[in-house]
């Protein structure tokens, strides 16, 4: 048996149960067989500060960093945010700048611009 890929879903948006959150939710749903693990709360992590990038790195900085280095790969799920990316995610994303955490890592990202709408 091969085991099973793990992947790291971040989910960019600001708003707890967004469009962006159902999106995902329809995509895990139509591969049952792979594991994700969703990561949806960026609020958790405190604003970048370069001086505490390499040295007295926050908890919350730490694990997401480890949950990044320890998945096969990483799905975002975010909106359009004034024709960039929402603030939480860049924030992320420059907690990682002075890692390899993202070195030869898979991504992709899923851009839910349209109005989501519940299936009846």
């Amino acid at each position: 048996m091969v085991p099973t890929k793990k992947i790291l879903v971040i989910i960019g948006s600001a708003t707890k149960n967004s469009g962006n959150r159902k999106l995902i939710e329809q995509v895990l749903e139509k591969h049952p067989g792979m594991e994700f693990r969703i990561y949806d709360d960026l609020s958790v992590l405190p604003h970048f500060d370069t001086s505490r990038t390499d040295r007295d790195t926050p908890d919350e900085v730490l694990k997401i960093r480890e949950e990044i280095e320890n998945s096969a790969g990483v799905l975002f799920s975010t909106p359009e945010y004034i024709f960039s990316i929402p603030s939480r995610l860049k924030n992320l994303l420059e907690w990682c700048v002075s890692t390899t955490v993202f070195s030869e890592k898979p991504a992709a990202v899923i851009n839910g611009i349209c109005q989501w709408r519940e299936r009846s």
